[in-house]
């Protein structure tokens, strides 16, 4: 997404978004800073993971503000991990809309 934002108009009126963000799916944990962590559970890696290099996921549900959306979702794309290309991505949503991003390629569109 980097360079290409997208803006929505009056994205406040629509809701703050949430989910989910694997703290080790990200090489800069400092986007984390960013949102508000509303809780985290960490849980040991499994065979079902399928990220063997690592030992645990640290699951944060966090808030993003409406308002803040595009930033963050850029920072995220900025900061998530290229060494394991295709296995890590990030997403968050409100009741009208749902960013997906990957360190290659945003989409933006309707939450279903």
């Amino acid at each position: 997404m980097t360079g290409h934002s997208i803006r929505v108009e009056n994205m406040e009126s629509l809701g703050n978004f949430n989910r989910v963000i694997i703290e080790e799916s990200l090489e800069n944990i400092g986007v984390l800073e960013n949102v508000a962590i509303i809780s985290t559970k960490v849980e040991p890696i499994t065979e079902k993971h399928k990220t063997p290099w690592l030992s645990r996921w640290a699951l944060h549900s966090v808030e993003v503000e409406a308002g803040e959306a595009d930033k963050i979702a850029d920072e995220i794309q900025e900061s998530l991990d290229r060494e394991h290309k295709g296995s890590c991505y990030a997403d968050f949503k409100n009741e009208s809309n749902h960013y997906i991003i990957s360190p290659e390629r945003f989409f933006f569109g309707r939450s279903t």
